[in-house]
């Protein structure tokens, strides 16, 4: 969940700073990835790497939604 919670804020962050997402959602976007990422206790590293994509692009979708 670290690793979502991670890839989410950073790019929730990058479309604040970049004026396309509001201070006050940045929360909710990182929100919205943890409540479809689906938990995996011992990740491989391949895995985290894929999960920080997942989060980052998820961040877009919900812009975007």
């Amino acid at each position: 969940a670290g690793v979502v919670t991670n890839g989410a804020n950073e790019a929730a962050v990058e479309h604040f700073l970049g004026g396309r997402l509001s201070f006050h959602k940045i929360v909710p976007a990182c929100r919205a990835g943890l409540e479809q990422h689906h938990f995996d206790p011992t990740p491989s590293l391949e895995t985290l790497f894929r999960l920080d994509h997942w989060a980052r692009e998820e961040v877009m979708r919900w812009i975007h939604s």
